[in-house]
């Protein structure tokens, strides 16, 4: 949590594995939008957990066409994350990951695997385009 004057500004939520930090949700309050928060996020993260690869989910911009989703993965982008050419679906969803070293799908299912339990086993899915 960010917080400035007693009011949140921003949040993440994060998932921790042995290798990766998988940044699960990342947001910034309108009003302190572009002003270099996020990304000040993305340097806090990787320099409290440097041994780790930071990775996260964006929508497909292939599947949905929706500009934001070109924004958002522009963002991520300049905060030194890579595409991996892993498409997937993700509770119904079609996403595609980013991190700042590579992955695997296999490794990516298993940090959501133990996170989230057995259950979400048939909700992580390789998307064969």
């Amino acid at each position: 949590v960010v917080e400035k004057q007693a009011e949140v500004i921003a949040l993440a939520f994060v998932i921790l594995d042995d290798a990766y930090l998988l940044l699960d949700y990342l947001a910034v309050a309108k009003a302190y939008q572009n002003q270099g928060i996020g990304s000040q996020i993305l340097q806090s993260l990787a320099q409290s957990y440097p041994h780790l690869g930071l990775l996260v989910e964006i929508e497909d911009y292939d599947v949905y066409q929706e500009p934001i989703m070109k924004k958002r993965e522009a963002f991520y982008l300049r905060n030194h994350f890579q595409v991996n050419d892993l498409h997937i679906i993700l509770f119904g969803v079609a996403m595609i990951l980013l991190s700042t070293k590579p992955i695997t799908f296999e490794i990516y299912k298993n940090i959501l695997l133990q996170t989230l339990g057995p259950y979400c086993d048939q909700y992580v899915q390789l998307n064969e385009l």
